[in-house]
């Protein structure tokens, strides 16, 4: 008797199991609609990156490369200058393709027209200083 009903209890354990990870997902996301429903948290759809960068990411890299040239620029421009500086990405995307992820997710950036970035501090995408220059006057 006990071997015809082992599957069956196997079965309602695993059932009960997938039911309290449901219930968890659940709760999860209970909490935070209220987190934002009371101001507490921003949705999670707004995930553009803030600054500062951190130091050595390409984020970095690429305001050191705006400033250095002094006018808004695209992706593949920016992409061969950090190819000729030696920086290569570890994923299988050309260099140019995450530059362009980097400079279109990112808050430091600011679109200027098709295909052309600028740092987002600037108001004139003309004229591009540092945020250190900017912020000791």
């Amino acid at each position: 008797m006990s071997d015809y009903l082992a599957p069956h209890i196997e079965a309602v354990e695993d059932r009960i199991s997938e039911l309290e990870f449901d219930l968890a997902v659940e709760k999860k996301l209970l909490g935070r609609l209220k987190d934002i429903a009371n101001n507490r948290a921003t949705p999670r759809s707004n995930r553009k990156r803030r600054f500062p960068p951190r130091v050595g990411c390409m984020a970095e890299r690429l305001l050191a490369e705006l400033h250095t040239l002094g006018r808004p620029a695209g992706a593949a421009e920016l992409a061969g200058l950090l190819e000729a500086k030696g920086y290569v990405t570890r994923g299988k995307r050309k260099l140019a393709q995450c530059v362009g992820q980097e400079l279109s997710r990112s808050r430091i950036f600011r679109h200027i027209s098709h295909g052309l970035y600028a740092m987002a501090e600037t108001t004139d995408p003309t004229v591009q200083t540092p945020i250190g220059d900017a912020a000791n006057g």
